[in-house]
């Protein structure tokens, strides 16, 4: 989904929501009706480096005209019928339709995706026993805040949670 605002929100099942703006004429967003339509997607981690390219890809163009077309992005299929990844991405998130939820005047749709595959680049992984760990400095992810503004991650902390005794 081209610069949309989404987040993982559960794990059992995995879902990812998305929250897609209608544009600036009121029609739905090609990544709504794509989604609608094909019922796959694929979803991109964008590093801090790739943030130029994230904005660039906001542009808003008619139906059926692909930002990807604006700057020379190499793509890999990674799965048969879901729609190819960015190769330079060091993660992506392959999903289904699960449904939709329109937003106070229906000018904002939550789109829920239940995940169904997680590409992460071998570079960016680890194996701790039976758990794969991701290197989140290695990834380096962006976030968009809103507006312009976006975010880069600067500090990382861990802390254990507590367990009941």
């Amino acid at each position: 989904a081209a610069h949309s605002f989404f987040n993982v929100f559960s794990a059992d099942p995995p879902l990812v929501c998305l929250g897609v703006v209608n544009k600036s004429d009121g029609s739905l967003k090609d990544t709504h009706v794509n989604l609608l339509e094909r019922k796959t997607c694929t979803i991109h981690i964008a590093s801090s480096s790739q943030l130029e390219a994230v904005v660039d890809s906001s542009v808003e163009l008619p139906f059926g005209v692909s930002e990807l077309n604006r700057r020379p992005y190499e793509l890999v299929t990674e799965l048969p019928g879901y729609p190819p990844r960015i190769k330079n991405c060091g993660a992506a998130l392959f999903g289904t339709f699960d449904h939709a939820h329109d937003i106070g005047s229906k000018t904002t749709t939550l789109l829920f995706v239940r995940l169904e595959h997680l590409y992460v680049a071998d570079d960016l992984v680890t194996q701790q026993g039976k758990r794969v760990i991701i290197n989140q400095q290695g990834l380096d992810p962006a976030s968009r805040l809103g507006g312009n503004l976006h975010g880069k991650i600067g500090q990382y902390i861990a802390l254990e949670r507590p367990r009941e005794e």
